[in-house]
């Protein structure tokens, strides 16, 4: 009966002793796999492995019709070196320490329509490489975007048209008018046709008399027409945006 008692206790210690050294084993690891998100308009995931790499993965869900471009440049003795590679919406980075120091990797996303280029996403991910007794460490120290998201519209056609922030772009020209819903005055003061640096016409609502301006966007020519709204976002900023019906 002792016998059967001490050889249960023995089992037992050494069930403990094993929990102890997975729970050791897992804390270990999860110290080189750990996982950071950055929550934004781009989500970034960023993990970090045994010898001092990362990977990092965008997610560029939000404009999956628009490719991830990235913007290479050749630096002497860079701090990093990285691969690249898509999937679907995301692109990963594959990221190794080479020395001590700081580097940025650029990725952008960048709509063209009938040729002409219109900024859609600047990503900047800024690493630092450490070194520790185990070696040189790369780490995150911030990732930061410039988004400007839009709606494209009337693409069926040859007079597609680019809504973003406070502008509507007409790349293809046409015959796209933009009211005052109330007082369809083309003489607004408060719109503004122009032309883009990168050859472009549009109109801009340039000020707001009131908290919101109703809008015709229309053209004879396609028969369409639709109605938007300017306002102030949660920035300050005027922003052009569907309507309700």
């Amino acid at each position: 009966m002792l016998k059967e008692i001490g050889k249960q206790k023995i089992i037992m210690i050494a069930i403990g002793v094993l929990a102890l050294i997975v729970i050791l084993v897992l804390l270990i690891t999860d110290q080189y796999k750990s996982t950071s998100y950055y929550g934004q308009d781009y989500p970034v995931t960023v993990k970090s492995h045994k010898g001092g790499g990362l990977t990092i993965t965008l997610d560029g869900s939000k404009t999956s019709d628009v490719p991830w471009e990235l913007e290479e440049t050749e630096v002497e003795n860079p701090v990093i070196t990285y691969s690249s590679k898509t999937n679907g919406a995301k692109i990963t980075f594959t990221v190794t320490p080479s020395r001590m120091g700081y580097e940025t990797i650029k990725v952008e996303k960048n709509r063209t329509i009938n040729e002409i280029v219109y900024p859609v996403a600047s990503i900047y991910l800024d690493i630092v490489v450490s070194e520790t007794d185990d070696g040189l460490v790369a780490a995150m120290a911030q990732a930061s975007e410039k988004s400007l998201p839009g709606e494209l519209g009337a693409t069926d056609t040859t007079q597609p048209y680019y809504i973003t922030g406070n502008y509507i772009y007409l790349p293809a020209e046409g015959d796209w008018e933009l009211l005052d819903a109330n007082t369809l005055d083309p003489e607004d003061s408060e719109i503004v046709l122009g032309v883009a640096d990168n050859g472009s016409l549009y109109y801009r609502v340039n000020s707001l008399s009131s908290e919101q301006k109703d809008l015709i966007f229309k053209s004879e020519s396609l028969g369409q027409e639709y109605k938007l709204k300017a306002s102030y976002n949660e920035n300050n900023l005027i922003v052009i945006e569907k309507a309700a019906d």
